[in-house]
């Protein structure tokens, strides 16, 4: 609507058409409110403002409730500083771009990656276990963390810690350190079966507390069990060979030891050591070289 040249007309024709202000309330002609009045050098407006660009050379000082429908653009510059104070609300989705760089990527401008955002303080999500960072379709590239930053909570609020230190273990092939040690050790692995690297068929079985099974692509092939005083070592195969190169020692002076089948002793010397010391034997006991006394027994 065009407004009216009031010049040269009667006030009671125009009247309807003149504000006026006590100093601080701005009415029309009839005394009825407008929706602006003054605070001093302050403006106070009880409705909505709409301006097609929004200047501000000073700070916004309080403002109690600022409700508004439409799009709003800050700054047109990237240089342009906006500093807000306090606790804000943001409904919707907030797409931030950055402009400065920082020096943590090394494929970027030298060295530097592109930051968007930069806080001081923490970053909650709302509520427990509902949100991610990231997906699998837009995933981040590197996060940087602390060297004892990762904590893991589960839904009963136990807290699980992984350091920097314990991922340095792991890429070395060596177990986590525990806490408290166990045996004399900190470092511990707890595994029912330990494979080899590429066969499904070799591996060490210990499912049983005190039995070790070593198994490979011919069987179960060699058994231990140490449940308890009474130790065992069992190679599990009748076609089973025991080689060794040092010496294969039975001290147990008053223990019985079984040899089973046809044994042979090569072509070294055996001895019996001690003067009460016996060779029985329910079958037939062959002999080439005898070097000693023979009290009795047929040959």
């Amino acid at each position: 609507m065009a407004l009216n040249d009031l010049k040269n007309q009667n006030i009671q024709d125009t009247y309807q058409k003149v504000v006026q202000t006590d100093g601080t309330n701005l009415a029309d002609g009839t005394g009825s409110l407008l929706p602006i009045s003054f605070d001093g050098n302050n403006v106070i407006i009880s409705g909505s403002l709409t301006a097609n660009e929004y200047n501000i050379s000073s700070s916004v000082v309080d403002v109690q409730v600022a409700t508004l429908s439409g799009s709003t653009n800050f700054g047109n510059s990237s240089d342009d500083t906006h500093n807000f104070v306090g606790t804000s609300t943001l409904g919707g989705t907030v797409y931030i771009s950055g402009s400065i760089y920082s020096g943590s990527n090394n494929e970027e401008r030298e060295g530097e990656a592109l930051v968007a955002l930069v806080i001081t303080g923490s970053i909650i999500p709302e509520g427990d276990g509902k949100w991610s960072l990231g997906s699998k379709t837009n995933f981040f590239k590197d996060i940087y963390v602390g060297h004892e930053s990762i904590k893991f909570i589960s839904s009963s609020n136990e807290v699980t810690h992984l350091k920097q230190e314990d991922v340095k273990a792991l890429r070395e092939g060596k177990p986590i350190k525990q806490d408290t040690a166990i045996g004399g050790t900190d470092r511990i692995v707890r595994a029912q079966s330990i494979f080899h690297e590429t066969s499904n068929e070799h591996y060490i079985k210990q499912t049983v507390a005190g039995i070790w099974d070593f198994v490979g692509p011919g069987g179960n092939i060699l058994n231990i069990d140490a449940r308890d005083s009474n130790h065992t070592v069992n190679l599990n195969s009748t076609t089973s060979k025991l080689n060794l190169a040092g010496t294969l020692s039975a001290s147990k002076t008053n223990a019985s030891h079984v040899i089973g089948g046809t044994t042979s002793f090569g072509s070294n010397t055996v001895t019996i050591n001690g003067s009460s010391g016996n060779i029985s034997a329910s079958g037939n006991l062959t002999v080439n070289n005898i070097n000693g006394t023979i009290n009795g027994g047929n040959f």
